[in-house]
């Protein structure tokens, strides 16, 4: 049982924790005339999926128990990890060629 805390303790840092960062994550990802949009399309998202998660989350725990229910959600977690590692990507190759245009004289 104590794994199973440990395990729900970090799933509720992740929760929480992605919803501080977002603001940060978009300001780095989006240029200033996206942000206001991206923040706003971000938190709709977001509680949408906080919606279907929640009932998604207590089938998946009925059905497989505590310890199907983290094997399951092994999947999104991993999913959201390379999905963050794209945008960070994406965003150095941005400001890459920025810094090229910028060398060039252009802005």
């Amino acid at each position: 049982m104590g794994l199973v805390f440990t395990l729900i303790g970090l799933a509720g840092f992740g929760i929480g924790g992605q919803q501080l960062a977002l603001n940060y994550l978009i300001a780095n990802a989006y240029p200033t005339q996206l942000r206001a949009t991206a923040t706003g399309w971000g938190i709709g998202i977001g509680r949408l999926g906080s919606i279907v998660g929640s009932a998604l989350g207590g089938v998946l725990l009925t059905g497989l128990g505590p310890s199907g229910y983290f094997a399951a959600l092994a999947v999104p977690l991993v999913v959201a990890g390379a999905a963050t590692l794209l945008v960070k990507s994406a965003r150095t190759e941005a400001s890459e060629g920025e810094l090229e245009a910028v060398a060039a004289g252009g802005h």
